[in-house]
């Protein structure tokens, strides 16, 4: 009986000797490898280089916008390619900078407006969301956070939160909560895409969403020079503006599902200089 005892005493020193150097080593891998569990800088299924892309993907020429090849040098030796798409006059129009996230980006002058497409609050906000076993370890492991949630409340320029209420990914709520916490900003403007997901809010919004875009891009450039006290005081009035997007369950918004769909189908409507958009005729 001594034996017996004995052995399952040491059995059981064992299994929580190696249960616990196991957690140590898989938290330690979260730790160490982090970065690789949040960008992906390569999927399956996916070119990983423009040439190998579906014709109307490669290059923007191939729907006769002028583009340059831009290779941006960062402080780990990496560098990033981005294309700078030109307009004949550059110094009429808006420069976007558009990141594409962190799986599958271009920056920075002074920026005159924001716009938010279904984000997170923060890191840790997404763990509670999809990892909830982790919430305990959170403060030991977690070192990167993105907090737009305690950045949001520090900006002053006009922000559009983009969001898509079927957001299978980021939980609806961050959005709206990020919304909420944009207080200091001059025109807060809030566009809702009734089925869009985490990323089909463009394709679901149809051209509204993309003339919603360019309404908010047009005012934002005519806002970026610093308010006067008389356009301060108008700050409450413009905070609330609001947009949305027309559709339902069961309305069809008349896009082809069965094919990769192509926001640069729609170049003709899009591409035209400011100005010349005459959204009452659509």
């Amino acid at each position: 009986m001594g034996d017996f005892t004995s052995t399952a005493a040491s059995w059981l020193q064992t299994l929580v000797v190696s249960s616990a150097a196991l957690a140590v080593g898989l938290l330690g891998i979260l730790y160490v490898y982090q970065e690789k569990l949040l960008y992906f800088p390569s999927m399956p299924g996916v070119s990983k280089l423009t040439t190998e892309n579906p014709e109307g993907y490669r290059h923007p020429n191939e729907y006769g916008i002028d583009y340059e090849d831009v290779f941006i040098p960062c402080a780990d030796g990496i560098k990033i390619h981005a294309w700078l798409m030109k307009q004949p006059q550059p110094t009429t129009v808006p420069t976007i900078v558009f990141f594409h996230g962190n799986a599958g980006s271009s920056s920075i002058s002074l920026v005159a407006g924001l716009i938010v497409e279904n984000t997170f609050l923060s890191i840790s906000a997404m763990v509670d969301q999809v990892m909830p076993w982790l919430s305990y370890v959170k403060p030991v492991v977690l070192r990167l956070d993105w907090s737009n949630e305690g950045r949001i409340p520090t900006l002053t320029h006009p922000i559009l939160f983009v969001a898509g209420e079927r957001d299978e990914l980021v939980p609806h709520t961050h959005m709206q909560k990020l919304h909420a916490l944009a207080t200091k900003s001059i025109r807060r403007q809030w566009l809702p895409i009734p089925r869009g997901t985490h990323n089909d809010s463009w394709m679901r919004g149809g051209l509204d969403y993309f003339f919603a875009l360019k309404r908010f891009i047009d005012s934002a450039v005519g806002e970026s020079t610093p308010p006067s006290s008389d356009t301060a005081n108008t700050s409450e009035r413009h905070q609330e503006d609001g947009a949305s997007i027309v559709s339902s369950d069961e309305a069809d918004d008349g896009l082809d599902h069965s094919h990769i769909p192509n926001m640069l189908d729609q170049h003709s409507l899009l591409f035209q200089r400011p100005g010349k958009m005459h959204h009452d005729e659509m």
